[in-house]
């Protein structure tokens, strides 16, 4: 067994990953999704923030998820808008839509690359547009 007798910035690092690992087992038997966040520390303690999030039908339901069913009619999201909804970017990008930033008014809705997972954040009319070509491309 380590012995901690401070806490600085590298056996937080070890210390986060088997928190990490320790929280895995958890995630299995609830079905759920944890994220261990930020760590502020000083020599005597250190908080750390950790998130989670069930797990509905392989979606995990982040803030932001729940966000876009809540509110999407305040945003004027077309009902064709739904979470893992996938389209096709003006660069050509395979995007699906993962969530909804309800404090950004320019860039609220939240895109994740399906090749490359980086994340995009993208206007309500871009969003809209791009769904609604997609649908017609279809027939």
């Amino acid at each position: 067994m380590k012995k901690i007798n401070e806490f600085n910035r590298n056996n937080l690092k070890d210390f986060r990953l088997e928190l990490t690992e320790a929280i895995k087992s958890l995630e299995k038997k609830y079905n759920v999704s944890t994220n261990v966040g930020s760590i502020s520390y000083s020599p005597d303690n250190f908080n750390v923030k950790v998130s989670v999030a069930l797990v509905n039908g392989g979606v995990v339901m982040t803030k932001e998820a729940t966000d876009l069913e809540r509110y999407r009619l305040s945003f004027n999201l077309d009902d064709k808008v739904k979470l893992n909804e996938t389209f096709y970017d003006h660069d050509g990008k395979h995007l699906k839509v993962v969530g909804l930033k309800t404090r950004s008014p320019k860039f609220p809705v939240l895109c994740e690359d399906v090749n490359t997972g980086n994340r995009y954040k993208l206007t309500v009319n871009s969003v809209n547009h791009r769904i609604s070509c997609k649908s017609i491309n279809s027939f």
